[in-house]
Order: structure tokens, then C-alpha cells, then sequence
């Protein structure tokens, strides 16, 4: 019978490693720029599509660029937010396609 504290600790520790592999402690955009050059040999490029909304309210729409290409949009009320979007929409661009 294992312990309970045993218990914990397998479970963190394969919890762990599969966090580590998968690189699912780093945000969006980091993993974006370190797959962009291995997938499309060009690091990620973002650019503020629209702005919408007054100035103490507006929402951004922001795409990710690889090359001149078009991977992801996202929307936020601030343009970080909105990168992160992109990024996560490109990223699930590359996930679909492969």
C-alpha cells in the first residue's frame, strides 16, 4: 500500500515531466517564437489589425505573422492579451495541420 504522501509526489512528479516535455509551463508566445523558425525557418511577427472602442475601453485585434504569412488572430483588451491570442490561434494553426 502506498502512502499518501508517495501517492502525491508520483503524481507531481509525472505531472511534472509531461509539463516539461510538452513545454506547457511557457506561455503562448514564447513557444510560438521557438517553433516558428524549426516549422517555417522565420520567427513570429505581430501586427495590430484594428482597434476598436473608446479609449479607456477599446479592444485590439492583433494577427501573428510568419514570413508575410498570416498564422493566428486574437482580440484583447490590451495588446499583450491580444498577442497571446494570436499566438495560441497560430499554434493551434500548427496542431491542425500536422
Amino acid at each position: 500500500m502506498m502512502l499518501p504522501n508517495n501517492l502525491l509526489l508520483n503524481i507531481f512528479l509525472v505531472t511534472l515531466d509531461e509539463i516539461l516535455v510538452s513545454g506547457s509551463w511557457m506561455d503562448s508566445k514564447s513557444r510560438l517564437q521557438e517553433l516558428g523558425p524549426s516549422v517555417e525557418n522565420s520567427t513570429p511577427h505581430y501586427k495590430v489589425i484594428s482597434e476598436d472602442g473608446p479609449d479607456h475601453e477599446k479592444t485590439f485585434k492583433v494577427g501573428v505573422f510568419i514570413e508575410e504569412n498570416l498564422r493566428g488572430t486574437g482580440e484583447g483588451p490590451s495588446k499583450q492579451t491580444a498577442q497571446q491570442r494570436a499566438a495560441e490561434a497560430a499554434l493551434n494553426y500548427y496542431t491542425e495541420k500536422s
